[in-house]
């Protein structure tokens, strides 16, 4: 009896084996790869053939979902994505799935999260090319594993995750190097530019490209070269390299010239418009504005449309035009607000089927393993092998629910993350199209108040002027905190005068300081060198900050504010100074000395004026840790507050 139950349970064994591996034998038929190639080879040609009329899988010797890959290839390279998807859907189902060699099955993944991507429907393409990634690991193809990373990477860029993009596209230029990939290396490095231009890093951003520019120039590959051109046109631009910004982007324009491809004439002319507007050259920066702007409406790419409206905005912003600005920017928030509602229910839309799908799968499973146990039952009639089988059954049910909850919480919460980041979408925009009219009203009035005008237009012009920098500073600040918390902020360390970030500071409230007429004082250590390498922009927030906050605890004709640097130590290398900020005004208690510099905290004497928003502390705090510094605070209710930070600045 032992001998027998012995047998039957290496039976059990081989059986399941057999049903678990019955969809990795076979690949994809011979013709089925030649003509995928011809796809890419000769794309007229290849859709030629499948495309034709009366033309079917068997009439061209492959598989229904051989042909239907091709078909949506086919909608892919032409850029009908939602047709691609129609195709794919179905072929991705659980069940159809099991029934397919692992390479069409990795064909289906890799085609659908391409169209996917595309269509800008993020989190789903990176679900189908997390599964493209298992199963290259299962086929042990590295070629597969690269193209699986290098997508996975560029989506991520995409949703503004290059910290974790720079991952995978590090892993993904180790395995390509190792394997000799070249091409496909050079594809990692181009994604590797925009990950780290994400992260404001154009250093490092050129440095991926100029090994590919050496590489792929000799095979004159337009797609490869305009690509590269205008990747480094755009980067030397944001550098200000206008010179070299030039050089590559006039090579790009030869190419989209001789070639009629339009995706081409958008990539280039669009950074074009972007130098062109860096360099001061409006005109021209508005005649490829234009060029953008129809080529644009021909592709009916309404996310193109809104960057040129983007554009425009800039344009006129610069030239202080601020009515042709106000236009467009109104054009861009009618055509955001609009994408953004579309954007949504096609997300919630994809997320539910994505859902659907995991929910077959486990359907799925169940299914098979309930089969499995059935077929075990039958088999073996044995009292010991059939309580053993209910034990592993119930395992497995256990299991399959925790699973099933499992995938149930990760929708909720990729739903919940999906909503708070089209927020902060939605919260960043709005700030940034409140803040080009909010120039203009804040321009006008500058100009009105230089003109022949009664004492009380003045004072109302006045109030109106103050109210519109206090708007504006606001705005910059919940823009500042939002750039904080995507990560995004770096110090950007340059040669300045730090003389001359204070003398900005002043200028900054100046007229609100004469308006309280209040005392300011600065005093600056001569001994302190008249340059050093500081991030002039994050210094000038900081003080900016701490004045403001002084001004405004001050009481008008009785208030004094005092800004001291002195130079503490110095060497060679470093210069180190200690900088404070000191008011004569109502004080801070010790209660509120503890939580003050916490987002949205002001104390209980700022509550009660209703001044401020509690978002300047904070980022004053957060950008001294990115300087290696910290801030402390010494104040008394009654006499007064004096903030203070040493701060070590290379010579």
């Amino acid at each position: 009896m032992k001998g027998k139950l012995t047998l039957l349970l290496l039976a059990l064994v081989l059986l399941v084996a057999c049903n678990q591996n019955n969809d990795q034998s076979g690949t994809a038929s011979e013709e089925y790869i030649h003509l995928k190639q011809l796809l890419y080879d000769e794309f007229d040609s290849g859709k030629a053939i499948i495309l034709a009329p009366g033309i079917n899988a068997k009439k061209l010797g492959i598989s229904e979902v051989e042909y239907g890959l091709l078909k949506a290839n086919s909608a892919n390279i032409a850029g009908s994505f939602a047709q691609a998807i129609d195709i794919l859907r179905p072929l991705v189902e659980p069940k159809q799935l099991e029934q397919l060699p692992k390479i069409l099955q990795a064909d289906l993944h890799n085609q659908i999260g391409r169209a996917y991507a595309d269509s800008n429907n993020i989190k789903v393409a990176v679900y189908h090319y997390q599964k493209l990634l298992a199963l290259a690991d299962e086929l042990n193809d590295t070629t597969l594993k690269v193209k699986a990373l290098n997508n996975i990477a560029a989506e991520l860029t995409i949703a503004n995750n290059p910290g974790e993009s720079i991952k995978y596209l590090n892993q993904c230029v180790e395995l390509a190097t190792q394997a000799g990939l070249w091409k496909l290396k050079n594809d990692a490095l181009t994604n590797l530019s925009y990950a780290w231009e994400k992260k404001n890093n154009f250093r490092k951003a050129i440095d991926c490209l100029l090994p590919v520019l050496a590489e792929e120039e000799p095979s004159n590959n337009p797609q490869i070269l305009i690509t590269t051109y205008d990747q480094l046109g755009y980067l030397y631009t944001e550098t200000n390299k206008l010179d070299s910004a030039n050089y590559f982007l006039q090579k790009a324009k030869r190419i989209a010239d001789q070639s009629n491809n339009l995706t081409y004439f958008f990539w280039v002319y669009s950074s074009l418009a972007n130098y062109y507007t860096k360099s001061g050259d409006y005109t021209s920066a508005i005649k490829y504005a234009d060029t953008v702007l129809a080529v644009a409406r021909k592709l009916n790419n309404h996310q193109a449309r809104l960057d040129v409206y983007n554009t425009y905005n800039e344009i006129y912003t610069k030239q202080n035009l601020f009515k042709e600005a106000l236009q467009y920017s109104n054009q861009a928030y009618d055509l955001f607000d609009s994408l953004t509602q579309v954007n949504q229910q096609n997300n919630v839309a994809a997320l539910q089927k994505n859902y659907e799908l995991n929910k077959a799968d486990e359907q799925l499973t169940i299914e098979r393993n309930n089969v499995t146990f059935n077929r075990i039952i039958a088999s073996l009639l044995s009292l010991a092998l059939l309580a053993a089988i209910v034990v592993i059954l119930w395992a497995v049910r256990i299991s399959n629910k925790r699973k099933q909850l499992i995938k149930i919480i990760d929708f909720e919460r990729l739903k919940t993350e999906e909503a708070l980041q089209e927020n902060k979408k939605l919260i960043a925009f709005i700030a940034h199209e409140i803040r080009n009219p909010l120039t203009g009203i804040i321009g006008i009035s500058k100009m009105l108040l230089n003109e022949s005008i009664t004492t009380e237009q003045k004072e109302f012009l006045t109030y109106q002027l103050n109210a519109g920098n206090n708007l504006l500073q606001l705005l910059s600040q919940l823009l500042d905190y939002q750039k904080v918390q995507s990560g995004k902020q770096e110090l950007q360390l340059i040669p300045c005068s730090i003389k001359d970030v204070l003398k900005q500071v002043y200028e900054m409230y100046a007229s609100l300081i004469q308006q309280k007429k209040i005392t300011y004082k600065l005093q600056f250590d001569k001994s302190i060198p008249d340059t050093l390498h500081a991030d002039p922009v994050k210094l000038t927030q900081v003080f900016g900050n701490l004045v403001n906050n002084a001004i405004k605890f001050c009481k008008s004709t009785q208030g004094e504010v005092t800004v001291t640097l002195t130079l503490i130590h110095s060497n060679s290398t470093l210069a180190t100074i200690l900088c404070s900020v000191r008011d004569n005004g109502a004080g801070i208690s010790d209660a509120d000395k503890e939580k003050i510099f916490d987002l949205y905290v002001q104390s209980s004497k700022n509550k009660s004026q209703q001044l401020g928003t509690g978002i300047g502390l904070s980022l004053v705090k957060h950008y001294l840790e990115l300087m290696k510094s910290k801030i402390d605070i010494e104040s008394t209710e009654g006499r007064g507050t004096t903030f203070s930070f040493t701060i070590a600045l290379a010579k």
